[in-house]
């Protein structure tokens, strides 16, 4: 029982890093989007 909680618990810190990865890509892909476009007007 405590082995699986333990990885339950390992999981669920992975799976938090892997969304706060996610969100720190895609924001700095709007950024550099949003970059392009003040210096690129369309």
């Amino acid at each position: 029982m405590v082995h699986v909680l333990a990885g339950s618990l390992v999981f669920l810190v992975f799976l938090g890093f892997l969304v706060l990865l996610v969100m720190a890509m895609i924001v700095g892909i709007a950024k550099s989007a949003m970059g392009k476009c003040w210096l690129v007007p369309a």
